[in-house]
C-alpha cells in the first residue's frame, strides 16, 4: 500500500478517537502533595497514640484500664469463663428445672404466690375449666369502659 494514501472519511472518524490534551502535571503534583501530607499526619496521629497507650500501660496494676469514676480501678480482664464440664452443668440444669416443675414451693412469699407440680395444675385445670368467657376484656379494655362511664373521677 502507498505512503500517500489517505484514509477515507469514514476511517478518519476511527483515528480521531483519541486524547488530544496531557494530564496536568500540576493537578497530579497538588494530589500527590495532598496524599503525602495526609500520609504523614496519619502516621503521627497513630505514633501519638502508641506512645499514650504505652504510658497508660507503664501504670503498676492498671493493666492499661482507666479507674472508674469513684476512683476504684477495674478488675483485671481474665477472658471470658468457659463451661469445664457443660454435660454435667445441662443435667444439674435439667434437674433443678424438673425439681421446680414437679414440686411444691414459694415464687414470692410477701406476695403469696406459690408453685405447684405441673401435673397438678393440668388437673386443676381440666376440674375448672379454661375459663372460656367470650365477653371477657383485657385490662386496657376494662380501664377504657370505666373512663368513658358519667361520673367517673379518673376522667
Amino acid at each position: 500500500m502507498p505512503r500517500d494514501v489517505k484514509p477515507q472519511a469514514g476511517q478518519q472518524a476511527a483515528f480521531d478517537k483519541h486524547e488530544r490534551i496531557d494530564v496536568s502535571i500540576r493537578g497530579l503534583a497538588i494530589f500527590l502533595a495532598g496524599l503525602v501530607v495526609t500520609v504523614v499526619v496519619i502516621h503521627i496521629a497513630m505514633w501519638g497514640m502508641l506512645k499514650a497507650l504505652e504510658h497508660r500501660a507503664a501504670f503498676p496494676g492498671s493493666a492499661g484500664i482507666l479507674p472508674a469514676k469513684g476512683g476504684a480501678a477495674a478488675p483485671p480482664y481474665h477472658g471470658p469463663v468457659l463451661q469445664v464440664t457443660p454435660t454435667r452443668e445441662m443435667e444439674e440444669f435439667r434437674a433443678r428445672e424438673e425439681q421446680a416443675l414437679n414440686s411444691y414451693g414459694w415464687v414470692n412469699r410477701t406476695s403469696g404466690i406459690v408453685r405447684i407440680p405441673i401435673e397438678r395444675a393440668m388437673e386443676l385445670l381440666l376440674q375448672r375449666g379454661l375459663g372460656t368467657n367470650l365477653n371477657a376484656k383485657s385490662p386496657l379494655q376494662h380501664e377504657r369502659v370505666q373512663r368513658s362511664q358519667p361520673g367517673n373521677p379518673t376522667q
